[in-house]
């Protein structure tokens, strides 16, 4: 079972991580400086694990599939240039 889902209505990736939930704030991710200072926040947690990570990063993934129809890496910086991003609900 992943460690990461989305949700829709709160625009929230939610993680468990030892005993709570870690909370993304998608609308806060708006560039790929602010995407990047999420994930590091992730990493640096102290409970999380390469499996969070992982399921992390792919529960990322099909939300921006999900929400803009391109991968995490092509709506944030495609091609290696930053892009801002709107989240709507």
């Amino acid at each position: 079972m992943s460690k990461a889902i989305f949700n829709r209505n709160k625009l929230t990736l939610e993680l468990e991580m030892g005993n709570g939930l870690y909370t993304v704030e998608l609308e806060q991710c708006t560039d790929s400086a602010g995407m990047l200072d999420a994930i590091l926040q992730v990493v640096g947690h102290r409970c999380c694990t390469l499996e969070i990570l992982s399921d992390f990063m792919k529960c990322l993934n099909e939300t921006c599939l999900e929400m803009h129809g391109e991968t995490v890496q092509a709506l944030f910086c495609p091609c290696g240039f930053g892009r801002k991003v709107k989240w709507r609900k």
